[in-house]
């Protein structure tokens, strides 16, 4: 039997080893084995122990000397199918229990430059931490955004931004929450608006750029942001965003956007 064999099963290079050995001169002593396999008589004991627990060995005692039976090599595959239902449970617990490691993790290892913002509430930083910049904004709206909040908790965010004068460039997929008199409104929230078809962008992921920072927040299953501090980073960025806008307004029914503003709000 190939050492090779028993090691790619699971078992390290002495119990492979001495599993050979003990193949080969059932029934044996473990000070006989130990000379067989130029282990020491110490070792020797553990790996049969070892051996006994994997179903690979039978202690014979019914003797004033103690030796040892190998038994049938097909208990290695009841072995792998075991390990395999350990690791299976244990990645269960894993995924169970990513979410709160994650949120320590990020809580914990900020890095320079880069800092995480978790749930609702950690969105809200964020969004007060653009407006402490007091740099204007571009970014590209999610129209999941409504997910954190309710609209007069974001019109009274608005409205800071307002106050400290704050110009923002938004790229706005078409939508039904679109005010009709969106043009005079956007103009008194300093708003230039880049509008987008309905299906041009529809993930749950909104991207700003102020000054030397990207921000990121996502609106999925589990609501996040974070920003990086890169001049960078940032600059490439803008240049990105400058690139769509040329590309949106080229459009030959861009004058047409957006089809479908309906809401009326007061």
């Amino acid at each position: 039997m190939k050492l090779s064999i028993l090691v790619d099963a699971g078992l390290t290079d002495s119990q492979a080893k001495t599993y050979i050995q003990l193949l080969e001169n059932n029934p044996i002593s473990p000070p006989a084995l130990s000379d067989l396999t130029g282990e020491t008589r110490s070792n020797t004991y553990k790996i049969l122990e070892q051996l006994e627990e994997m179903g690979l060995a039978q202690k014979d005692e019914s003797e004033k000397k103690i030796r040892y039976w190998a038994l049938n090599p097909t208990a290695l595959l009841k072995q792998i199918e075991k390990d395999r239902e350990k690791s299976e449970l244990k990645e269960k617990q894993l995924k169970a229990a990513l979410p709160t490691l994650v949120t320590e993790f990020l809580r914990h290892n900020e890095q320079p430059g880069v800092k995480f913002y978790q749930g609702k509430s950690g969105v809200s930083e964020l969004f007060h931490e653009q407006l402490s910049s007091a740099k204007n904004i571009s970014y590209i709206r999610s129209i999941h955004d409504s997910k954190i909040s309710d609209y007069n908790t974001m019109r009274a965010l608005r409205d800071e931004y307002v106050k400290k004068g704050i110009h923002r460039r938004m790229f706005s997929p078409d939508s039904e929450d679109i005010p009709i008199d969106w043009l005079s409104r956007d103009k008194g929230r300093l708003i230039t608006r880049i509008n987008m078809e309905q299906d041009d962008y529809t993930a749950p992921v909104e991207w700003a750029v102020y000054g030397k920072k990207l921000s990121v927040i996502s609106y999925g299953d589990e609501v996040m942001g974070l920003t990086i501090e890169s001049p960078q980073i940032a600059d490439a960025f803008k240049q990105i965003l400058d690139l769509l806008e040329k590309e949106l307004i080229s459009r030959s029914d861009y004058h047409e956007l957006p089809r479908l503003a309906s809401k009326e709000i007061t």
